[in-house]
């Protein structure tokens, strides 16, 4: 074996190492991610967490009969298959969507750093992933975007720009203070015309983020995804008569979606709608 073999082999066996210690740095975060979208909404106050923030306020118990998960039992996904999807404890189900976040969450750092390598970049772009899924899921279920993560998301985003990891500051500041003003001039709108807010706050403070990570070109991209995404859905629930024009559908989702199809394809979803409307006019 020649020494260009050997120095490929050893450097595929590498990425195959990089990969498999992103997967299992995703699946613990999908833990935690797990955490946050559990205990987050149900709002209890520090004193009630013993002085603690309400994510950190103890280890992990059984929704069903309140027992202490020990930390075997508690390992990504293995655990899960270990316990046949059952407490230890009461022999309830465990919901199947708690190993599904977090194979979900290890499948993301894995193309994330196929896709850009090892860079802070990286590391921040799958923060800013493992923010977007936490605030959809958390939509999802309570119908609520909480400002204990849009709003640190801001702030986060332009102090990560100060550095000019992502995008340069200046275009930091103006996508959050776009994606804050357009949010809020379509909600005025709606309202004058309907006496009504269309557009919840949480959804101003959580555009106002895309735009702090990834800028104001890319936040652009994203609400583009975010609106035919929801215009898709909408109509699909009203042409299946599954609701109404007064139906509440969560609009953070589509948000979620468009910011994480924006961080890997970028500003080419913008210019290839132009070029098409361009070309198609």
């Amino acid at each position: 074996m020649s020494l260009l073999e050997l120095s490929m082999r050893l450097q595929s066996q590498q990425e195959w190492v990089v990969y498999g210690i992103a997967l299992l740095f995703g699946l613990m975060i999908g833990s935690f991610v797990n955490v946050i979208v559990f205990r987050l909404p149900k709002g209890m106050p520090a004193e009630a967490r013993n002085g603690q923030w309400p994510i950190l306020g103890g280890r992990s118990k059984c929704p069903s009969c309140g027992y202490t998960i020990r930390w075997y039992e508690n390992i990504p996904v293995f655990s899960f298959l270990w316990l046949k999807g059952r407490c230890s404890s009461c022999l309830d189900f465990i919901s199947p969507r708690y190993p599904l976040i977090e194979i979900l969450v290890g499948t993301l750092a894995v193309l994330i750093v196929w896709y850009f390598g090892t860079t802070w970049e990286t590391l921040a772009l799958f923060a800013f992933c493992c923010l977007l899924l936490a605030l959809t899921l958390i939509d999802l279920d309570n119908f609520l975007l909480p400002d204990a993560l849009t709003l640190p998301a801001i702030w986060i985003g332009l102090f990560i720009n100060a550095f000019e990891i992502l995008r340069p500051a200046r275009e930091a500041i103006l996508g959050a203070v776009c994606g804050w003003v357009c949010f809020a001039g379509i909600n005025t709108a709606y309202k004058f015309i309907s006496g009504r807010d269309g557009i919840g706050r949480g959804d101003w403070k959580l555009a106002a983020a895309i735009g702090a990570w990834l800028g104001y070109t890319d936040l652009l991209s994203a609400l583009f995804i975010a609106f035919l995404t929801g215009a898709i859905v909408g109509t699909a629930i009203l042409m299946g008569n599954r609701g109404d024009r007064r139906t509440l559908i969560p609009f953070g989702p589509f948000l979620a979606i468009g910011g994480i199809i924006v961080v890997f394809f970028g500003p080419n979803l913008l210019n290839w709608y132009l070029g098409w409307l361009i070309h198609g006019a």
